[in-house]
């Protein structure tokens, strides 16, 4: 009790961190994906066709998601590098608590806006229908914080804001065109396919929200997600150990 106790301290320093000085980072995603989910499939319907539209639009329930990743890993980043995580440490607390907090506040952040995205969606166009994002939805905030994790990892190698900021957004940019989040999984050869839905845990949640919810789609979310998280924890400890 003690231990959780002080972890939900943590994690509510961390909340407020991220709203005082993340904030203005955090706004530009959640506008983008915002914006796609409420004109994009309008759009796609008016020149493509509702097919097109509604195989499309799972996609841009994760888009906030994978945008706020981002700036949300280098917070960590900058968190290092401006003295938060040594004053943590010289106060006595542990290095894998105040990793741990960090991902609790991050995973949040990120599930909550493909919720978000996610609602828009199916109350403005129908797709996916209500039922199939109740269904969906559970896999969808998992892979949301899978992915905000994954974000940490590629960030890690870097000190500056800058380099990560380069890395993060190629990752996300390869994650987001390179796994059948706007198209079909069908589209992807065998071997692509099984990798992409490795690496990305977006990718069999959306084809969850596309195609329905299966036990195999389940399981590679939740196993993406859970490594991604496992690494994340382990990487972002090891480098608020160093910061002292």
């Amino acid at each position: 009790m003690r231990e959780a106790g002080q972890l939900a301290v943590l994690a509510g320093y961390m909340a407020r961190r991220t709203l005082r000085s993340g904030s203005h980072a955090l706004a530009a995603p959640m506008i983008a994906g915002l914006v796609a989910a409420l004109f994009l499939p309008r759009g796609l319907e008016a020149g493509l066709g509702e097919d097109v539209a509604r195989m499309v639009a799972p996609g841009l329930a994760g888009l906030a998601a994978a945008l706020a990743g981002l700036p949300l890993a280098l917070l960590t980043v900058l968190e290092a590098s401006t003295g938060v995580y040594s004053h943590l440490l010289l106060s006595g607390v542990k290095a894998w608590r105040v990793a741990a907090a960090r991902l609790v506040v991050n995973g949040a952040f990120t599930a909550g806006l493909s919720l978000i995205g996610l609602t828009v969606l199916t109350l403005l166009y129908g797709y996916p229908s209500l039922s199939e994002a109740i269904v969906a939805a559970p896999l969808l905030a998992a892979a949301a914080i899978g992915l905000s994790g994954a974000a940490i990892v590629v960030t890690y190698p870097f000190r500056s804001p800058q380099a990560a900021s380069i890395a993060a957004t190629a990752a996300i940019a390869l994650a987001e065109y390179a796994t059948p989040l706007y198209y079909p999984a069908s589209a992807l050869p065998g071997e692509a396919l099984v990798l992409a839905m490795i690496v990305n845990p977006l990718a069999p949640a959306v084809e969850a929200l596309r195609s329905g919810a299966t036990p195999g789609l389940a399981a590679a979310c939740l196993a993406s997600s859970t490594t991604w998280t496992i690494l994340a924890l382990t990487l972002l400890a090891r480098r608020i150990k160093d910061a002292i």
